[in-house]
């Protein structure tokens, strides 16, 4: 009987926890725009990357930009266009607006 008062009350306890309405201390550009701007940087590297490789090799780069890592992966330019245009895109004010580059 002491047990069964005592899972009430944690029980209570969790119901009133999950009733509780709580609200977003971060925004969602606090929580989205600084991850954009680190994977556009992180991209903007790679690239750098693999242009001064290109060089090295002397490879032509376009061989680079149309690369794909697994036969049915869409090639190195459509990543990056990809990249590039999902972020503006989601972080536009109104959802049913796109920016097309």
């Amino acid at each position: 009987p002491a047990a069964q008062g005592s899972e009430w009350a944690r029980a209570s306890a969790f119901v009133s926890f999950l009733s509780r309405k709580s609200t977003m201390s971060l925004s969602m550009y606090q929580a989205s725009v600084p991850v954009f701007i680190r994977t556009l940087g992180q991209l903007s590297a790679i690239l750098d990357k693999a242009a001064a490789y290109a060089e090295a090799k002397k490879i032509n780069p376009q061989v680079l930009i149309q690369a794909r890592l697994a036969p049915d992966m869409l090639p190195l330019s459509f990543q990056i266009q990809t990249a590039s245009e999902y972020t503006p895109n989601m972080c536009s004010p109104n959802p049913n607006t796109t920016t097309n580059t």
